[in-house]
């Protein structure tokens, strides 16, 4: 991560300028193309993302066949129940799962490269 002092601040948070000089490779193989490998190993949620998604189990439970959220084909179950049942596609998905592959570290906005190089749709074009 790069000195912030020229960086985009908004809200409180800096935005990394990494975000806006790398990008993802041409051919949309980036996080819209995601193949969910990214959440085999958990993801993160806070204790209120938690309890809605524990309120809407449900909802959810006929939709997840791998893990707690992944079904059989690798899709998001969270995702696939929310818009199965009517609701925003990212009505009980996690925050960091939305924004993923970026993340936030304290307030800077910024590339999590944890998978990167592991997963064509989690990395970005080197600098």
């Amino acid at each position: 991560m790069a000195d912030h002092g020229s960086s985009l601040r908004v809200k409180g948070y800096i935005i990394d300028r990494e975000l806006f000089e790398r990008g993802f490779p041409a051919g949309g193989n980036g996080p819209c193309r995601c193949s969910s490998t990214c959440c085999e190993g958990g993801v993160y949620a806070d204790v209120t993302e938690r309890d809605r998604i524990l309120a809407h189990r449900g909802l959810i439970t006929p939709h997840n066949d791998k893990c707690a959220f992944l079904d059989r084909l690798g899709r998001c179950s969270l995702q696939v129940a929310a818009t199965a049942a009517g609701m925003h596609m990212w009505a009980l998905k996690p925050l960091y799962c939305v924004l993923y592959p970026v993340g936030v570290a304290g307030r800077v906005v910024l590339y999590d490269d944890v998978l990167h190089g592991e997963q064509e749709c989690c990395s970005a074009r080197q600098s």
